[in-house]
């Protein structure tokens, strides 16, 4: 029977189906007897012969008898019965007691003295109890002389049911676990079943409609944790009325997954956490997580708990990928117990038949550190060296440098002398456009210029397809007041604009939840959620105080609207006029700068 949308039910392995009962199902009465049953013959009634009447006198006047009888004989854990015995003797005046005994025990669970009919409440937790009353002389336990009078015995049932699963109960995906569910008494002979429901739907996944015991195993396909709950229910023959419904407490089995991120590292190199996650802890478990580096060496591990920590010291070239598995405990040979900072090719291989699960692969990002400026960074208007030599000797050699596409009033346009200075040094270029009134933010129209503008330049610069191309949305302001107008259809024009002709859109603005920027962003993403996917977010927030150099750099913590998007650059700095003339910046090696 299915479970959810892949998973399934199925007979334990090496079971029987269980006969008229559901898919997958197991059962068994091959069990210990319940509590309270008795196997003691009852006892020859002493007084009964005594006081046995003439064979003349019994002809005409009904035997002397004892009944016992229960108001239920069907009952729920902790519920009370009420028992009554009673008897056509007169014991009034006599030294005879009316008694209950519960026969597991023994023990008197009631007596009345020189009357006709007692009654008695009793309550258990579960089980089959066997009760007998008897007219006889008052005893502390089931008495054994003095008896005038015995009861047949009554059966009361107090159902139980509980539920447990096969250990281990975390496993890799596709691997069966065993939920088997017990009952205090055999199902079909009460006219009940035992079932399995889902706890995360309340769906049933199987029954039996006999024996003490139901089997049956799940499998998930997938990484995911289901709870299961037993049930006894009634069916249409049961002897309890009302019927009784019971239910156990949930058992959980987990189908084991694992994820994998590595934190971000610089362009010089530098170390990366990588951490492995599972979704279960694995302490109790007969699992270990281990975390290699693609294609194979042991990093990490291993390690018995939810989460898996393996710091790596990277090269200033190459980014390697990362990979982690949960598989047996002591499957790995010839190898290191212990993470490693320098991994070789030597270290520990883990059988393929004891990995229960493996994660995709992740590349830790690299932190790239550059600038942007209005002025050429290759000559400045007095003819000078221009700002390169002054930013390297003074705050670091640029991974990137952002310069402006368009020649405006106030910047000259990139330059060839630039971009062969950059493919010269191996510096990456992010370019930007900003040949407009930054008040004309809004609509559709003025998006769409913008990039048919931003492409037509790039193209006549020889930038290739695949690079991203910022617009410049600046906050507002006295220079920019109509900022505050920058609205859904100019950044849905902007994305369309530039994506067909196959660059990668790029967005410089404010990305403080609640601005205005944050705002519009917000709306068109929530139109469009291509656009979240498919372009980038270069913030100017949070804009820091201080003194920075490419070594003194912040860590990465841009402002975030609080929408889906691509948060891969920051300008953490802008420039107070001091030189070097720059803004200062930090991007992700995901940010499709151009490398010329």
């Amino acid at each position: 029977m299915p479970v959810g949308a892949r998973g399934y039910v199925k007979v334990p392995t090496g079971a029987l189906p269980c006969p008229n009962s559901g898919v997958g199902a197991s059962c068994s009465r091959d069990v210990a007897a319940a509590s309270g049953q008795s196997s003691s013959s009852p006892v020859p009634s002493l007084l009964t012969e005594q006081v046995a009447a003439p064979e003349a006198v019994q002809s005409r006047q009904p035997a002397p008898q004892i009944d016992l009888s229960a108001d239920k004989t069907i009952l729920a854990p902790g519920d009370s019965v009420e028992l009554t015995a009673s008897t056509t003797v007169n014991a009034s005046g006599s030294p005879l007691a009316l008694e209950i005994f519960d026969q597991a025990t023994q023990a008197q669970v009631g007596a009345c003295v020189q009357v006709s009919t007692c009654q008695v409440a009793f309550s258990a937790d579960g089980g089959e109890h066997q009760f007998i009353a008897y007219l006889a002389v008052p005893s502390p336990t089931i008495p054994v002389e003095g008896i005038r009078l015995e009861s047949t015995t009554l059966n009361v049932q107090w159902l139980a049911v509980n539920l447990v699963a096969s250990n281990p109960s975390v496993v890799g995906p596709g691997t069966p676990v065993t939920f088997t569910a017990r009952a205090s008494t055999e199902v079909s002979r009460i006219g009940y079943q035992l079932n399995f429901i889902d706890g995360m739907t309340s769906q049933r996944l199987t029954y039996c409609s006999q024996g003490i015991t139901c089997s049956t195993s799940l499998v998930e396909p997938d990484a995911g944790t289901h709870q299961v709950i037993a049930t006894l229910t009634a069916t249409a023959g049961s002897l309890a009325s009302p019927p009784v419904q019971l239910k156990s407490a949930p058992v959980a089995a987990t189908w084991l997954g694992i994820g994998v991120t590595a934190s971000a590292y610089s362009l010089q190199g530098g170390t990366t956490a990588v951490v492995a996650s599972a979704n279960a802890d694995l302490t109790a478990t007969p699992w270990d997580i281990l975390i290699y580096r693609n294609p194979g060496q042991l990093v990490g591990g291993p390690c018995v708990a939810a989460t898996c920590t393996a710091n790596v010291i990277l090269p200033a070239s190459g980014t390697p990928s990362f990979f982690a598995v949960i598989a047996r405990k002591s499957s790995v040979t010839n190898g290191s117990a212990s993470p490693s900072p320098t991994p070789s090719p030597a270290e520990g291989v883990t059988a393929k038949s004891d990995i229960q699960v493996r994660s995709a692969n992740v590349t830790p990002v690299r932190m790239l550190w550059g600038v942007d400026s209005c002025a050429s960074f290759t000559q400045d208007a007095a003819g000078s060296t221009g700002l390169l030599p002054q930013v390297s000797s003074m705050l670091g050699a640029p991974d990137f440098w952002a310069r402006y596409l368009p020649t405006t009033g106030n910047c000259p346009a990139l330059s060839t002398t630039e971009i062969a200075a950059a493919r010269s040094r191996h510096m990456g270029i992010l370019p930007i456009y900003n040949d407009y009134d930054c008040s004309a933010v809004s609509g559709a129209a003025a998006g769409a210029a913008y990039a048919a503008s931003a492409v037509q330049i790039a193209a006549a610069d020889l930038i290739p397809s695949g690079t991203g191309i910022a617009i410049d949305i600046e906050p507002p302001g006295d220079a920019c007041p109509g900022a505050a107008n920058v609205d859904a259809g100019f950044i849905t024009a902007w994305y369309d604009g530039i994506a067909s002709a196959g660059y990668a859109p790029i967005y410089y603005g404010n990305t403080t939840p609640g601005s205005e920027f944050g705002r519009a962003w917000c709306s068109a993403v929530g139109q469009r959620p291509a656009i979240a996917a498919n372009s980038f977010l270069w913030t100017f927030e949070p804009d820091l105080l201080g003194v920075f150099a490419k070594s003194t750099a912040p860590e990465f913590a841009p402002n975030y609207t609080g929408c889906a998007g691509q948060y891969d650059a920051w300008q953490y700095r802008i420039s107070d006029g001091s030189p070097p003339d720059v803004d200062h910046d930090e991007a992700t090696n995901q940010l499709p700068i151009w490398y010329p």
